[in-house]
Order: C-alpha cells, then structure tokens, then sequence
C-alpha cells in the first residue's frame, strides 16, 4: 500500500503543478492583453490632463532621452529610437561594454547555480519540475555578479520551475533580473535596470 499511495501521491502533485501553470498563463495572457489595452489607452495623455503629478513624474527627463512605444497592426510594440529596434542580445553587450570591466555569459545551466549554492534547488527527472536555462550570467573579474532572463512570453516566466530559481535567488542575495521579448525593452529603460544591479 505504501507504493501505491505514493505514486498517487506524486501523480496528485504532477497533476496539481501543471494545472497551476496552465492556469497562470491562461491569466497572465488575459491580463497582458488588459495592460496593452490600460497602455493605448493612456498614451498620449500628458501634464494638461494629469497636472502637477505628471510634472513629477516626468521631472529629469528629457525629449531625448524618452521613446514613444505604440502598437503595430499584428500587435508588437515598436518604438521610435534606432538603438531600442536592435536585438536584446546587442542592447545588452553595449550596455555591459559601457558599465566597465563584465564579461557576459550565455546559456547558464541552472545546475551552475545550484552548484555555486551547494544544494539542489529543484527536483530532478521530472520535466514540469526542470527550469529553462538562464539567459546571460554577468561576470566581473571572475565572479557573478548578475543573472539575467529573457523570457518569450509570461506563460514561460510563471512556470512553477522557473519562479523557484527566481524565488531562491531574491532569498539568498543572488542578483537576477527578467525581461520579456514581447515588451519593448528600450535601450534607456535596460541600461537603467541593469546598472542598478551591477
């Protein structure tokens, strides 16, 4: 009996896990859509309509150093500088070129982490339970210094393998930081997230 209820048991929690990431993403979709909608809608509202707070808000900015972000007809976000149109990959290489002395990594196994940590962070042999690999380790003189994922879509970042690397980072003070491929990851706005971290 013992074997039997723990494979029932395991199919409970394989069945339950699955059903929560399929859940999140159907939801995370929605709401995407809701803030695609919230972003039109709002675009091109300025201190006239908001008076002092949008003053604030947009305080030491400039024209320059701002892009507008509109929706194309097959829904992707495009925006209006040259650098912000290059691939993320590009976009990163010259921000970390810019920050100083950092080597970048691609394709990090999240068995290096776990392997840098000393303990297993996620079940192994069973396919739900596997993270994707992580997108860029940032080095410097040898050292990490920063994780950074890019995700192709919410579905993939809220699967529940992928969320305990990110959980299990922020615990134990290990940098990481997401970014989607479906979001128009300005030049500006990536080079201000990154340097903080860095």
């Amino acid at each position: 009996m013992g074997l039997f209820d723990s494979l029932l048991n395991a199919g409970k929690k394989a069945i339950s896990e699955a059903a929560a990431d399929k859940l999140s993403e159907a939801v995370n979709d929605k709401l995407g859509g809701v803030m695609d909608g919230l972003s039109s809608m709002t675009q091109g509202l300025d201190e006239d309509t908001f008076g002092n707070e949008a003053k604030s808000y947009t305080k030491g900015t400039s024209e320059s150093s701002t892009s507008a972000s509109v929706n194309n007809a097959s829904g992707n976000r495009e925006v209006s500088r040259p650098e912000d149109k290059l691939e993320f990959s590009v976009k990163l290489r010259r921000i970390i070129e810019s920050a100083g002395d950092y080597q970048i990594i691609e394709k990090v196994s999240p068995d290096e982490l776990e392997q840098e940590c000393g303990h297993e962070i996620y079940p192994r042999g069973v396919h739900y339970a596997e993270p994707d690999d992580i997108s860029f380790k940032i080095m410097k003189g040898g050292e990490r210094v920063l994780y950074i994922r890019l995700w192709h879509s919410s579905g993939d970042y809220n699967h529940v393998a992928n969320l305990k690397i990110k959980y299990f980072c922020e615990d134990n003070g290990i940098k990481i930081l997401d970014f989607f491929e479906n979001l128009p990851n300005r030049y500006d706005y990536m080079e201000k997230r990154i340097k903080e971290k860095l």
